[in-house]
């Protein structure tokens, strides 16, 4: 009898031990909410359910689970979700993140009622700097013609004081009674040598690596966007853009240059001259050519690929002047439409395709004068 209660005992030793083996450890998942909005967070696998009445919830998980979060303002309301923090910070805003339990984790999920920095004017945005609102932040970025980190407390927006010369003497100088060097003086500075493409027997074009929205400033806007996209590129001279109001077009603000207009990079040849350039497409061969090669090179000298954007802002002609109409209110307005070129044609189409609204983002086509 002793011996068969000895083997029982020894038995439930066993079974206990065994049975307490492969019991599954578990970690702690802990959730807090924080924030002056609300909003829900669920798990899966199920244990967290912090609806919008709680604050804080914690589960226990088996070590090593993956568990995956997710997050949902409160319907109807106009809160945001604010992003992750704790154990979880690295998801950002993002709307789900995985958590593996091989430690007790904390995770933080905020919701907040969205500010608008922009209009309520608690920004740092320089004076000529457009503020854009984010979710949860603001951005502020140079107005086209400046430079900088576009905020107050930082490098601001700085004028790019390159010379646009509206006429030269005979030595290549500005000869336009025009400010061109930003003092408020017109003097000698303003005479300054404006570094003409005529010099160097060829004139280079390029696609801007940038888009852009229709709003660009007006013609003088974009001329400023084409010369800071030529200096990043490490471009001399100036720079216009390929672009037409109702006023004025190349046609009428170009240097029309006898010498012929290449791609950057020792790339090849666009077209002989400015006569070439706008000379009828029936006169070129092969037919309704109108160029000789795409300008499908940006400012670095590098290729655009067929999966880049290739349409242009243009409102011009193949003879370099206006299409009609004001080219986005002069270039100003994002709620109308306007002519747009493709840099992949050679034909009409590279200046002169179809009409698409101006809030797109498109490229421009610069010139070196």
């Amino acid at each position: 009898m002793k011996i068969f209660l000895t083997l029982i005992a020894i038995f439930l030793v066993l079974f206990i031990s065994t049975t307490t083996s492969f019991a599954q450890v578990q970690r702690t998942l802990s959730i807090n909410k924080l924030g002056n909005g609300t909003g829900t967070v669920m798990s899966s696998p199920a244990g967290i359910d912090c609806d919008v009445s709680c604050n804080t919830q914690s589960n226990s998980f088996n070590l090593n689970e993956s568990v995956l979060l997710n997050q949902q303002p409160t319907l109807g309301t106009n809160f945001i979700f604010g992003g992750w923090g704790g154990d979880c910070a690295a998801a950002g805003l993002s709307q789900t993140t995985f958590v593996i339990m091989s430690q007790n984790r904390s995770c933080t999920a905020s919701f907040v009622i969205p500010v608008n920095e922009c209009t309520n004017g608690v920004n740092n945005c320089d004076m000529n700097a457009t503020c854009i609102d984010t979710p949860l932040d603001f951005t502020c970025e140079c107005d086209p013609g400046f430079t900088g980190d576009g905020t107050t407390d930082g490098t601001g927006c700085t004028e790019i004081t390159n010379p646009i010369c509206d006429s030269r003497s005979e030595e290549g100088q500005c000869d336009d009674d025009v400010d061109n060097d930003g003092d408020g003086l017109i003097d000698f500075a303003d005479t300054m040598d404006c570094d003409s493409c005529l010099d160097d027997n060829e004139c280079l074009v390029f696609i801007t690596s940038t888009l852009h929205d229709g709003n660009l400033g007006g013609l003088h806007g974009a001329d400023a966007i084409c010369q800071q996209r030529a200096i990043a590129g490490g471009l001399d001279g100036e720079f216009r853009a390929w672009i037409s109001n109702d006023t004025d077009s190349p046609e009428s603000r170009f240097n029309q240059a006898d010498v012929p207009y290449v791609l950057p990079n020792n790339g090849p040849q666009i077209a002989g001259s400015w006569t070439e350039l706008t000379d009828f497409c029936d006169n070129q061969v092969p037919p309704n050519q109108c160029i000789d090669n795409p300008i499908m090179t940006n400012e670095f000298g590098v290729s655009l690929t067929n999966t880049e954007e290739t349409a242009v802002w243009t409102n011009t002609n193949r003879f370099g002047d206006t299409t009609g109409g004001s080219g986005c209110d002069n270039w100003s307005n994002i709620n109308i439409v306007t002519f747009f070129g493709r840099a992949d044609e050679t034909g009409v189409g590279w200046t002169d395709s179809a009409t698409l609204g101006c809030d797109n983002e498109l490229r421009l086509y610069c010139f070196q004068q």
